[in-house]
């Protein structure tokens, strides 16, 4: 049965008698559920929420209070909207605080405060924060969008699509002209205007007003088991997956592992991670970490003679 709460009863509710709604589903007061609408087991609905079309809500979802959602489409299962939604495709454990519009959110994602989604698509465990704008764009998976980031969807004279691989990192306040392409794993620097395609892996400047600093430097960024990596010195893609094949071999195949020892200190690296090994010294450090060097085996005796 669903539960009205906190004053709510059909008096003070609007609930079509064509709506499905889950057990232990709990209502508060003002909520308009129209018809149409499945809602899953186990959700909250917040105070004065309304809910309009074909959508369809998984499990164990919070929608906020005064949220509204229109329009058709669905709701992941474990997630939790904050902010009103068009023709919404979420995913499963999302949380949602900006405004999303005709757009596809994959699973694991966060949407920040005063974001702005239109007509996008968004790749699993992508975090867009604050008052970002992403319009017209395809995002991959893993990509972390920082605040005050506008993907425009224009280059001056035409609108035009951009796309943004996975495992990307954008910095702060960043600016991306409508139809440019940026690479897997690029790293683009805060307050850059990207105006050119971004190759995969690349450290990308290009500073405003004015172009004050501009720095494209290749396989220089790395996304390493979860971590967004500015190398000080390039590292290609061969010697990445040598290095990572071989790290997840002295981790025993266990990913965890690898993430941990990732970020602990080697006493004969003078105390750093190995991650920090990696941005300070490239692929020099890669015998080191993986006790392919003799400075890893300091008391193994030399070969009889």
């Amino acid at each position: 049965m669903i539960r009205f709460v906190y004053g709510a009863d059909l008096q003070n509710c609007f609930i079509d008698t064509s709506a499905q709604i889950g057990s232990g589903t709990v209502i508060w007061p003002g909520v308009t559920i129209a018809e149409g609408v499945t809602i899953g087991k186990n959700c909250e609905i917040g105070k004065g929420a309304i809910i309009i079309g074909k959508i369809r809500i998984g499990d164990n979802v919070k929608i906020g209070h005064g949220v509204k959602i229109t329009g058709e489409g669905y709701v992941g299962y474990n997630s939790e909207i904050g902010h009103d939604i068009e023709n919404p495709k979420i995913g499963g454990n999302c949380k949602i605080e900006g405004e999303v519009i005709e757009s596809i959110i994959a699973d694991y994602c966060e949407i920040g405060k005063d974001a702005k989604i239109k007509r996008s698509t968004v790749g699993s465990a992508t975090k867009a924060k604050h008052k970002c704008g992403i319009r017209d764009a395809d995002v991959g998976c893993c990509v972390n969008i920082s605040v005050d980031v506008e993907i425009l969807n224009s280059d001056g004279e035409s609108k035009k699509r951009t796309t943004i691989g996975n495992y990307v990192f954008l910095g702060g306040r960043i600016e991306i002209i409508g139809g440019i392409t940026i690479g897997d794993e690029a790293r683009i620097s805060a307050r850059s205007l990207v105006n050119e395609d971004v190759s995969a892996g690349t450290y990308f400047v290009n500073m405003t007003p004015g172009a004050r600093l501009t720095t494209k430097k290749d396989n220089a960024a790395w996304y390493l088991e979860g971590n967004y990596l500015k190398l000080q010195c390039s590292i290609g893609t061969k010697y990445r997956n040598l290095f990572h094949t071989k790290a997840f071999v002295k981790c025993g195949h266990n990913t965890k592992t690898l993430k941990e020892w990732l970020k602990t200190p080697i006493v004969h690296m003078g105390g750093r991670t190995p991650i920090q090994c990696i941005k300070e010294e490239g692929e020099n450090t890669f015998p080191c970490l993986l006790d392919e060097c003799k400075c890893s085996k300091p008391n193994e005796k030399p070969a009889a003679k």
